[in-house]
């Protein structure tokens, strides 16, 4: 099935917009955390600014996405930036929206990036980020997280494979 995409941003055409709930994470924040900067830079690339964005990193962005696949069939998708890092979501039970999902996920993973700046707040650690993508290579700063330790650290979650607890499990 091949599907084009586009951002939606009319607020007319958003009014009856059914977002839904998770159905796939668009990589891995746990085992990448550059996988955060890297979709949003693909994101801005293949879709311009979102329509709705904020300075809480546990609600980034929402991009409204819709998919028309050949024969014309639509599936309403929404691209989040949520307390799990970037997902996306959908509100139907036609087994071809998670089909639809995949494809999404594809397009965006195979998309070139553009630099970009972010800066915002992780409220759970009262913490200022900062990340994005500068001359082609992401980035991720933060101020102010001694309870948790740099957020670069979380690439050395190796140790959690060792005592037995797969990170599968929480994306």
């Amino acid at each position: 099935m091949n599907i084009t995409f586009k951002s939606v941003t009319d607020e007319n055409e958003l009014k009856n917009w059914n977002g839904g709930s998770l159905i796939r994470h668009v990589g891995n924040i746990l085992k990448n955390p550059m996988s955060m900067p890297l979709t949003y830079g693909r994101l801005l690339k293949l879709f311009g600014e979102p329509a709705y964005s904020s300075g809480n990193l546990e609600d980034m962005y929402n991009y409204f996405i819709l998919g028309t696949d050949d024969e014309g069939n639509t599936y309403q998708l929404m691209v989040y930036c949520g307390a799990t890092g970037p997902a996306i979501g959908g509100a139907s039970d036609d087994p071809r929206l998670e089909e639809a999902a995949a494809k999404l996920e594809e397009y965006i993973n195979a998309s070139d990036y553009v630099d970009f700046d972010y800066e915002g707040v992780y409220e759970d650690f009262d913490a200022e980020v900062k990340f994005g993508i500068r001359n082609g290579e992401p980035y991720m700063e933060d101020s102010d997280m001694d309870e948790m330790g740099d957020m670069g650290e979380l690439a050395d979650l190796d140790e959690l494979g060792k005592l037995g607890i797969d990170l599968d499990d929480f994306m």
